[in-house]
């Protein structure tokens, strides 16, 4: 084998001869500075200042990576992992994590489900323009205005207030889903306390429903319909739905 194949002798002399450049140059510097001294003297110095501030900065790079450990492991695992931890893991929604939900409407049996035993605070509505989401949006706020708060009244829905107008745009859904989790944010409401369900609605608002709480770092969970058909019939029954986890952010 040739030995440049093992050897960049280019790349080497791009990299010394600009050393070698600078070295020679500093030497005459501190000649010219400091007459009748020898110049590597002060070359050396210049090398022990150099090495003290490399290991201060080294030194305070450990120190700030203990200190800021759990920050830089979150940082890490969001950059380099595509992972998504407790998908399948029942959600524990009876420890009342859950400030404020985003919710898809399609049936009404889901959401009335989640008001009755996950007991949010707060709930946003992702509904779309036909007559059965509109009316269940409207049905639940008359029934739980008293006991949640909500992102609109029944008037904002007769005037299609975030109304999606296309539900087969995941792009749509996941825009107004990122929007209600902004505002949950800027109230002071944790991440960890905001939950996006991604149950209802056409499968494309369920994607983008998914999309926007991986993109805005919170937990997203789906509701497994144990009645009949697999559906949630009777959502003043605990039994009809068991809660669980797409992506869970600690």
């Amino acid at each position: 084998m040739h030995i440049e194949n093992k050897l960049p002798i280019k790349r080497l002399l791009l990299v010394a001869l600009p050393i070698l450049f600078f070295s020679y140059f500093l030497g005459s510097f501190f000649e010219h500075i400091f007459p009748g001294k020898h110049a590597l003297e002060y070359i050396h110095f210049f090398d022990i200042i150099s090495e003290a501030v490399k290991t201060s900065l080294e030194i305070s790079g450990i120190i700030l990576g203990v200190v800021y450990r759990k920050d830089i492991k979150n940082w890490l695992y969001k950059a380099f992992s595509h992972r998504y931890e407790s998908t399948g893991d029942d959600f524990p929604f009876f420890d009342n994590r859950v400030e404020a939900i985003i919710i898809p409407v399609s049936r009404i049996q889901q959401p009335e489900w989640i008001i009755n035993f996950i007991k949010p605070k707060y709930v946003s509505f992702v509904y779309t323009t036909s007559n059965e989401s509109k009316n269940a949006v409207k049905e639940l706020i008359r029934k739980f205005r008293d006991k949640v708060k909500f992102e609109f009244a029944e008037q904002d829905v007769d005037d299609e207030k975030f109304i999606i107008k296309d539900p087969d745009d995941p792009k749509k859904t996941k825009l107004l889903v990122k929007h209600y989790i902004a505002e949950y944010i800027k109230r002071g409401i944790d991440k960890k306390n905001i939950f996006v369900d991604t149950t209802g609605g056409k499968v494309p608002m369920s994607i983008g429903a998914f999309q926007a709480a991986e993109e805005m770092g919170v937990s997203s969970i789906y509701l497994v319909g144990k009645g009949e058909r697999g559906l949630i019939n009777d959502p003043s029954q605990r039994k009809e739905a068991n809660p669980i986890f797409l992506s869970e952010k600690k």
